[in-house]
């Protein structure tokens, strides 16, 4: 799945929360969890080269399973890999885990994760910057 920050002036901003651009679909048993590990590979990277490696990465973990609370929690991927959690619910045991975030996310439900980019500050040029992450299901058949 692709994460889309947008576009955005140097020092604008000090930290962005990114749109999920792309389907992430999962087959598994319905109502098991699937846990996807989530890996920093290459940091906020420009065209010509530069690396923006000040730049601090974060899977955001929201938790609407407890009535009338919300609780968050923040995963630094500069610091190591962390795991989604993902229950597929269609009777055949598919899920779009992405459009369900989004879902989830209006309702004030479940779990739901969103990644936050921070320290902005430190990006050394302007420019176009892509980076990559490393996504891996971890326990489906």
């Amino acid at each position: 799945p692709d994460v889309d920050f947008g576009s955005h002036k140097l020092n604008s901003e000090t930290s962005l929360i990114g749109t999920w651009s792309k389907d992430f679909k999962v087959i598994g048993e319905k109502g098991k969890r699937i846990n996807i590990n989530v890996a920093l590979e290459k940091s906020f990277t420009s065209a010509s080269g530069k690396r923006a490696d000040g730049v601090t990465w974060n899977l955001i973990e929201s938790d609407y399973r407890s009535p009338g609370s919300l609780i968050t929690t923040n995963k630094d991927l500069s610091k190591g890999p962390a795991t989604i959690m993902y229950w597929p619910w269609h009777d055949d045991g598919t899920g779009d885990i992405l459009s369900d975030f989004d879902d989830y996310k209006i309702q004030k439900k479940d779990v739901y994760y969103e990644m936050q980019i921070s320290n902005l500050g430190t990006v050394p040029e302007p420019g176009d910057y892509t980076a990559t992450l490393k996504w891996q299901l971890a326990n489906v058949p």
